[in-house]
């Protein structure tokens, strides 16, 4: 009940750094989107400059691309040069008493010779959604809708190499990762309770006609 409320409560998520969206117990409100659960961590390879949480910027969006869509923006100087590799993962939660019917994402990539860059989003109920950039093509946005759920896990993975699989020299960049999804209504409890009562009514009236 404590968590529950705590959820309940939640501020407005406002602009900020990723290391306070990450701290323990933090939650925090989109319209009705709630979102929970924020971490993220960062591996490399090659003396890649990882980024810091403190380094991620988080801007809220609502009403991002049409007045049902709420999210959010990540932006860090995500890179590498030659010989070197980076992979960072943000994942958070977002819940809603109402239901979640679609995603969307959108990044903002950079390449070099034989550089490429992945940003990969990955829901708990099966939705994937990709991003890439590099010498074979791009792909900037993606987007999915699937059966109204009331949470959804999200991890998304941003992979930097600057090498290609056979090697070569080149470069990669990240700048920024747009998430956003987009609600359903769905009947208040009081609406549910009306039209269960209505149900009932109806058949008692039924009943009633048929033994007339």
């Amino acid at each position: 009940m404590l968590a529950m409320s705590a959820v309940a409560h939640a501020g407005p998520c406002v602009n900020g750094a990723l290391n306070t969206y990450d701290a323990p117990g933090f939650s925090c409100n989109i319209d009705a989107l709630t979102f929970t659960s924020f971490s993220y961590s960062a591996v490399g390879t090659g003396g890649a400059l990882l980024v810091l949480p403190s380094g991620v910027s988080v801007t809220p969006c609502s009403g991002c691309t049409t007045p049902a869509e709420f999210g959010f923006q990540f932006s860090a100087p995500w890179s590498v040069s030659s010989g070197q590799t980076q992979d960072s993962l943000i994942s958070f939660a977002v819940s809603c008493a109402c239901a979640l019917v679609d995603a969307v994402s959108i990044s903002t990539l950079a390449f070099g010779g034989s550089g490429s860059a992945l940003v990969t989003e990955t829901l708990s109920n099966g939705t994937v959604l990709s991003m890439m950039l590099n010498s074979g093509g791009a792909k900037f946005s993606d987007s999915a809708a699937f059966a109204g759920v009331t949470t959804i896990n999200v991890v998304e993975d941003i992979k930097l190499s600057g090498s290609g699989a056979s090697g070569g020299s080149g470069s990669a960049n990240v700048f920024n990762v747009f998430n956003a999804f987009s609600t359903s209504a769905t009947p208040e409890p009081s609406s549910l309770l009306l039209l269960g009562s209505g149900i009932i009514a109806l058949g008692g009236y039924l009943r009633r006609r048929r033994g007339v």
